[in-house]
């Protein structure tokens, strides 16, 4: 990926559509890579932080099929597998990579097709001086998630397969409170995928979790 410190610095102000929009890109690839006949499991975690209760890390987590190596393209913007679809959710395979800097410069993917060998990948915009070219390192495997996702949701440690898009220290958090984030939710997330409740193969969970 031919793109400097700068250049990344700059992709973050490119995405409009705020915090819940984010959320939906990530959604949007949960659904689209659901496991075969088995319900969509989707949960938004908002972490607050501090005595403003302003959210400043965000979880999302699916039971989906989990991604094999092409985890290490995922924060390629343009780096999805579908591309030249005409209909379908993703297609253009920005969403991830657009989402997670929209939101914060700090973010990491978690997936799995097999427990006990979870695949991590990670950036900080922070690593890179305005000329570096951004050059982002493989995966790494690790065994176990970190303590912080299975405490915010427990099925995670039983799960055979998922993936989990984790925002850290978010800075463009839009609104700011969790309540208010819940509003948003409950409204855009009810009718953007209502075709999917209505069937039956989605099921779309939110709570926030406070840490002084």
């Amino acid at each position: 990926m031919s793109l400097t410190g700068s250049g990344l610095n700059s992709m973050r102000s490119i995405p409009t559509f705020g915090t819940v929009g984010a959320m939906s890109e990530i959604i949007d690839n949960s659904i689209q890579w659901r496991a075969k006949g088995v319900v969509a499991n989707i949960n938004v975690i908002l972490i607050e932080k501090g005595k403003t209760k302003i959210v400043k890390d965000i979880i999302l987590t699916d039971n989906g099929v989990g991604m094999g190596d092409i985890i290490d393209t995922c924060l390629f913007f343009g780096g999805g597998t579908n591309h030249n679809a005409i209909a379908n959710l993703g297609k253009f395979g920005i969403g991830l990579p657009y989402a997670c800097c929209s939101q914060t410069t700090k973010y990491h993917v978690y997936s799995w097709q097999e427990k006990g060998k979870y695949k991590h990948v990670s950036r900080n915009h922070e690593d890179y001086n305005p000329n570096d070219i951004v050059v982002d390192k493989p995966h790494e495997i690790i065994k176990k998630l970190p303590k912080l996702f299975t405490e915010t949701n427990p099925d995670l440690a039983t799960q055979k397969s998922g993936t989990i898009v984790y925002w850290e220290d978010c800075d463009r958090v839009d609104p700011k409170m969790s309540k208010t984030i819940i509003k948003h939710l409950d409204e855009t997330l009810g009718r953007t995928y209502r075709y999917f409740i209505k069937k039956d193969d989605l099921n779309i969970s939110w709570k926030t979790f406070h840490k002084a």
